[in-house]
């Protein structure tokens, strides 16, 4: 499990974590008031980046209903809905997607 993070005015911001054995996101999170500046898609081409040094041609992930307009925006493919229970017992709502690796523009 690979774990990068954000960090803005001396404080962790947000955080992403990919299992590259897996081809699988795992997370990927930024703090409400940093929302917007950019620290959601330089974690996420963090991630593209570290998938390309692996030879990998893809990875998948599970997204929030939140999420989804981000990652679509990021070029990603919405594969359909899902209902995913969480390890707490809690039943969420989301999509699975997809992220096809080709360059990824700084």
């Amino acid at each position: 499990m690979i774990t990068m993070v954000a960090i803005a005015d001396g404080s962790i911001v947000g955080f992403s974590k990919f299992n590259p054995d897996e081809n699988d996101l795992r997370a990927l999170y930024v703090a409400s008031n940093y929302v917007g500046q950019g620290f959601g898609k330089a974690l996420f081409n963090a991630v593209i980046r570290e998938a390309e040094a692996r030879g990998l041609t893809e990875f998948t992930f599970h997204s929030t209903i939140t999420g989804k307009d981000f990652y679509e925006r990021q070029g990603c493919e919405n594969c359909g809905p899902e209902d995913r229970v969480l390890s707490s017992g809690n039943r969420i709502q989301g999509y699975f997607m997809r992220k096809r690796i080709g360059n990824v523009k700084p």
